[in-house]
């Protein structure tokens, strides 16, 4: 499948930008507020942004808040997380994402903006949506609407940020049970669970985790285990790399000064 699926998590500047069917160019929310140009050697660059529509309000927008956190620096990126529609309610289906998605798309060709690089992306798990994603696939497709999909939950991304491997997780016969009996493995296989707002700094092991176990099946879904969440992390990498290894050293730094002194 040549495409992939992103959800979108709460966010107050987009959600107040769908509330209206048709947003003149000044009042679109979506392309303000950007960072200001970056360096790089051949000029001055705009940031790409990522619109990230999720029907995940934990921790999906903890992980994606990573890049938006204040402390750390990422000059190249702007994310913009949404869970929520117009009406301020969460934990949207496949349909309310793809609807969400299609507004935003919508509003951006009104602004007819050329400030920034976007990209549109659903983030959803399988879940009990099979159906409903593979019925909306098409319509991604025809509006270049990205679809990352994870099997069975977002927490085989988290999962594979630590490990190598196909988990030995037992797949319980009710496959309704499989997302949350999953979650409950990963908080024990991992101990504390892991952290999604610590895991970015496991993307690079996560990428490449994810690429060597992932599959996808006859209608281009990806296999229980698999995820397509190292298509989009593999994007944001490429762009914050040396931003990401300067925070991290900066913390082992901060850890090894707190151990010194206690």
């Amino acid at each position: 499948m040549s495409n992939a699926y992103q959800k979108y998590t709460g966010n107050k500047e987009l959600r107040d930008s769908i509330k209206s069917k048709e947003v003149a160019p000044q009042e679109n929310k979506i392309i303000k507020n950007v960072p200001k140009l970056y360096k790089k050697e051949e000029g001055l660059l705009d940031p790409s942004l990522f619109i990230i529509v999720s029907g995940g309000e934990v921790r999906e927008r903890d992980y994606f808040s990573f890049f938006k956190n204040k402390i750390y620096s990422f000059p190249r990126i702007v994310i913009k997380f949404i869970a929520k529609d117009s009406d301020g309610i969460g934990g949207l289906d496949v349909d309310k994402l793809v609807k969400v998605a299609l507004q935003i798309k919508a509003e951006k060709e009104v602004s007819k903006s050329e400030d920034i690089i976007d990209i549109i992306k659903i983030v959803t798990d399988v879940d009990h949506f099979y159906l409903r994603i593979v019925a909306n696939i098409p319509v991604c497709i025809d509006n270049n609407i990205e679809m990352i999909i994870s099997n069975p939950c977002f927490e085989i991304w988290l999962y594979y940020s630590y490990y190598s491997t196909i988990p030995d997780f037992v797949t319980p016969s009710d496959k309704l049970k499989i997302s949350s009996q999953f979650k409950t493995y990963l908080g024990k296989k991992h101990k504390g669970g892991v952290d999604p707002r610590k895991a970015p700094f496991k993307i690079a092991s996560a990428i490449e985790n994810s690429s060597n176990n992932f599959s996808l099946d006859e209608n281009g879904i990806p296999k229980l285990f698999s995820t397509q969440m190292h298509t989009l992390a593999s994007k944001l990498y490429n762009l914050t790399k040396e931003d990401i290894e300067r925070e991290r050293k900066k913390l082992e730094q901060k850890r090894k000064l707190h151990l010194k002194n206690k």
